[in-house]
């Protein structure tokens, strides 16, 4: 008998729920020491930051459980590896990352904070990795998040 593959994962509007959870989190990058962005924060935050890794942006990105849908710990090690290896041949700088939810309900995500990423290619690995969002600190924007592009499109209909 055929082994039935689990769904793939498809975009759908976030709830609200889910939206609030993506604001409350706290998005670290692993430097020395760590660095915690949460959305909202004004850039001036992390100026000094941004100084000392020579950049203008910082995003903060995971390939786990593809638009949310929680997948075993071998299929998230894999998608993550595959990320890696994408960041590897971009050229960028990095550091390791991690999304935490501050009342811990849920384990830590990890993840990779990328320096100086064009808009754009965000946009194309939250497609190429099926994220719902990543985090975005720019100099004179701050901290906010970048939803995957029809993900925005829907929120931006209402």
């Amino acid at each position: 008998m055929k082994q039935q593959q689990p769904p793939v994962p498809t975009i759908s509007r976030p709830s609200d729920d889910t939206i609030r959870a993506y604001e409350q989190t706290d998005y670290f990058a692993e430097d020395q020491p760590p660095v915690c962005l949460r959305i909202g924060d004004a850039a001036a935050v992390h100026l000094a930051w941004l100084d000392r890794h020579a950049a203008h942006s910082a995003s903060i990105l995971t390939a786990w459980n593809p638009f949310g849908q929680e997948l075993a710990r071998a299929e998230n090690d894999a998608l993550q590896a595959r990320l890696q290896t994408t960041i590897l041949h971009s050229g960028l700088n990095w550091l390791p990352a991690r999304g935490e939810d501050p009342k811990g309900s849920w384990q830590p995500e990890p993840g990779f904070c990328v320096f100086d990423m064009p808009p754009d290619l965000l946009d194309e690995w939250l497609m190429l990795f099926r994220q719902n969002a990543a985090v975005r600190l720019e100099r004179g924007t701050g901290c906010r998040l970048v939803w995957h592009p029809e993900i925005a499109r829907m929120l931006a209909k209402g």
